[in-house]
Formats: structure tokens, sequence, C-alpha cells
């Protein structure tokens, strides 16, 4: 799927921009992101130009048009620092890498704040997650709803299975390159930069 432009080597141990080839997938995907944000803020302001729609759904709507924004907005900041990012994780490994051979004991419990880094990040890898599940299943229970393409139909309610499952199926997509890209930023910024802080703090 490629949905940011990196991979970890098993040579080095260290993630790498990936290759051309796979960073044109990228591209791809990227626009694809973009264009669905693009449809689904389309669709929020036509919720806010009719006048049939309910304070409830204009609040709904709002909602998923900043949901689906962080999609475009994280793939901007991977598209303009992708080297940064790479050095800035490198970096920040081969720094705790270091600490944890020159200070932890062999077979020592890790300390508690890796400990508490630890199960934050894993709790927001679950929320990711059971995030994705849910949003695909909406798409698959309620095809009226505006920010599915399934909405778009003269009768959204009454469509068959296949566009259901078409509709999820492309949803999926779409939550899943947002969940990776998440789970990457995330994973960098409470696995490496917080607990690097904590540890300079220390060394002062």
């Amino acid at each position: 799927m490629q949905p940011h432009p990196f991979y970890w080597s098993d040579g080095t141990h260290m993630g790498v921009v990936t290759s051309k080839r796979r960073l044109s997938l990228w591209y791809v995907n990227v626009g694809v992101v973009c264009t669905y944000w693009g449809f689904v803020l389309t669709r929020c302001i036509n919720a806010y130009l009719s006048e049939d729609s309910s304070v409830t759904e204009l609040i709904y709507m709002t909602f998923v048009a900043v949901y689906y924004s962080l999609a475009p907005l994280i793939q901007a900041q991977l598209l303009t620092n992708k080297e940064e990012f790479a050095l800035f994780v490198n970096n920040g490994i081969s720094f705790l890498k270091s600490i944890e051979d020159e200070h932890l004991l062999p077979n020592a419990e890790a300390p508690l704040l890796l400990r508490i880094v630890s199960y934050i990040t894993s709790s927001m890898e679950y929320y990711i997650e059971i995030n994705i599940i849910l949003l695909v299943l909406s798409a698959f229970l309620r095809p009226e709803s505006p920010e599915f393409l399934t909405s778009l139909a003269n009768e959204p309610e009454l469509v068959g299975v296949h566009w259901r499952l078409l509709s999820a199926c492309c949803h999926l997509y779409i939550t899943c390159i947002l969940g990776s890209s998440s789970r990457l930023l995330l994973t960098a910024g409470f696995g490496i930069a917080f607990p690097g802080i904590e540890i300079i703090k220390e060394l002062r």
C-alpha cells in the first residue's frame, strides 16, 4: 500500500526513504487522500448551505471534515520533510540505544518512563485499529451519510450490497493510509522524542 515514504532496513536497522517506484505509489496515495478530503470538505460545505441540515448534522460534518483533514496534513508534513524525518528517527534510535547499552544492566527491568510510553503507544495503536474498523462498518451500514460516496446515489439508503462493499473497501483504503501515517508519527513522537527529552533532562 505504501502509506508513507519509508521502510525499515533489516540490514542497517534504520528507517530509510523507500525506492523511487514505491515513492511513486506513495504519491498516488497522497493524491487519493487529498482528493477524498476535498470530497468530504465539499459535502460539509453543502451541508452548511442546505436549509434542511440539522444542527446535529452540521456538527457531525464539521467533525468529519476536520478528521479527514488529518490525512493530507500528515502526508504534507512527510512530503516536505522526508529526509529530515528519517534522520530524526534514526538519530533518536541510535541515541536511545547508546543510553541503553551504557546505563542499563543486562536483563534489567525497563524504566518506568519507558513502560509508560510503551503503554501509551500501544493504546493509541489499538485505538487507531478500532477506529478503522468502526469507520469501515459505518461506510457499509450507513451509505446515506454525506462523507461516503454512496450518498451521491438518488436513494442512498437503497443501494445494493455490492455498492456498500465497494464504499467500505474504499474507506478501508483511505483510513488505513491515515492510520498507518498517524501510527508512524505517534510512535516517533512518544517512542523517541519524549524519552529522549526526559533523558537529556536527567543528564543535565
